[in-house]
């Protein structure tokens, strides 16, 4: 006796992506029994059942381009990929009053740049100039200024240190484009997130710190001082020993190992309302001022 037995080919796999297998019906001997047809179905569904669960998991993962950048292997240990915080570093940078090293393009090289067609595309010319003038490669760039003419642009390099560049651009020698001067700094420096520094007081710093404060403060003139402290750098702005003089941060930023502080002075002998007075400013800063603090004075007013 003749009987009618359903075949299924199993499912294949290529490439990430699953493509389910077909059936057909073909003409056999009675010989299969009835277990082994249910058998072979059983089987059948469940591998469907799991080229359905993968796909479910592929679909859920997400695309390679929103990904996080995977770590670079070096030997058998792995460097975890750097993200940097572009507006702050953007915003280190305006605070800045030390807009870096210029440069002055001579009529020769102008006539140069004009030889070669490159030079009227900014984005070449800003790529050779990180690689042959700071010896670096190019990672990231954005134009951080609102004028094209010239442009300021926040560069990062594939050693993990921002550059501002400006370029300017020169309609009379054949629109070509050069770099006219940049500033750097780490972005580690910087931080993310953190607050740039805490104002505290004598009775909230270290034991050693206390102890370099001492003879500072007991000083009856004024003192601009820093300490740096395994991570940190404290900064000390005192009065001289008038019960009137006092003294305001006005701004703090960092950049290549300094650290600058502006500050503003008061003499309120004059004024009745003795509560504003500071007889100095302590300053915490998460960073270790390796090339030192510099102290700038912006305003000096009597009240």
């Amino acid at each position: 006796m003749r009987t009618w037995a359903l075949s299924v080919a199993t499912a294949l796999l290529i490439c990430g992506s699953a493509w389910a297998g077909y059936t057909v019906g073909i003409d056999v001997e009675g010989k299969m029994s009835k277990g082994q047809l249910d058998k072979l179905t059983a089987e059948n569904e469940s591998l469907r059942i799991k080229l359905h669960d993968q796909e479910e998991s592929a679909s859920a993962s997400p695309p390679a381009s929103s990904a996080q950048p995977a770590a670079e292997t070096v030997g058998q240990k792995t460097k975890e990929p750097a993200f940097i915080d572009h507006d702050a570093v953007l915003d280190a940078f305006r605070r800045t009053d030390d807009k870096g090293g210029s440069f002055e393009i001579t009529e020769s090289e102008k006539q140069e740049l004009m030889a070669d067609p490159r030079s009227r595309d900014y984005k070449w010319v800003l790529r050779t100039f990180v690689e042959e003038k700071l010896g670096k490669k190019l990672k990231t760039f954005q134009t951080a200024s609102q004028t094209v003419n010239p442009r300021i642009l926040l560069v990062t390099t594939t050693d993990d240190t921002a550059y501002e560049i400006e370029m300017k651009k020169w309609p009379a020698y054949d629109q070509i484009w050069t770099v006219e001067r940049f500033n750097s700094m780490s972005p580690r420096d910087v931080g993310s997130g953190s607050l740039l520094y805490r104002v505290v007081k004598q009775e909230e710093v270290p034991k050693n710190v206390q102890d370099w404060l001492g003879p500072l403060l007991a000083a009856p003139d004024w003192k601009t001082e820093y300490l740096r402290d395994g991570e940190k750098t404290f900064v000390l702005i005192k009065t001289s020993s008038s019960a009137t003089d006092s003294v305001e941060v006005e701004n703090v930023a960092l950049w290549v190992g300094e650290v600058t502080v502006t500050y503003q002075t008061y003499d309120y002998a004059n004024s009745e309302d003795r509560s504003l007075v500071n007889d100095y400013v302590l300053l915490e800063i998460p960073y270790n001022a390796a090339e030192g603090v510099r102290f700038t004075k912006s305003l000096s007013i009597s009240r």
